[in-house]
């Protein structure tokens, strides 16, 4: 279980998943507001249908796709002045 595969992807996950995705989030906190910070969250399911498509060869519905261009619309939306 604990072979230099393994190793590798925990560190990458504890490193810049975690801590990197950290400090970055800390960082915008003090240039910006956190409710308008917060909208932004709602990016991870589509991050991560785009990495399993790109990366896994997962195939994206019309459902998936609307999804994603919903999630956006909605982003830009929340983010207008």
């Amino acid at each position: 279980m604990w072979n230099p595969a393994f190793v590798c992807m925990l560190l990458t996950l504890g490193l810049l998943g975690t801590a990197l995705a950290l400090l970055l989030w800390f960082a915008l906190l003090r240039r910006s507001e956190l409710n308008r910070l917060n909208t932004f969250t709602f990016l991870t399911p589509a991050f991560a249908l785009i990495i399993g498509a790109v990366f896994i060869n997962e195939r994206l519905g019309l459902v998936e796709v609307g999804g994603i261009i919903l999630i956006l619309l909605g982003l830009l939306w929340v983010s207008r002045r």
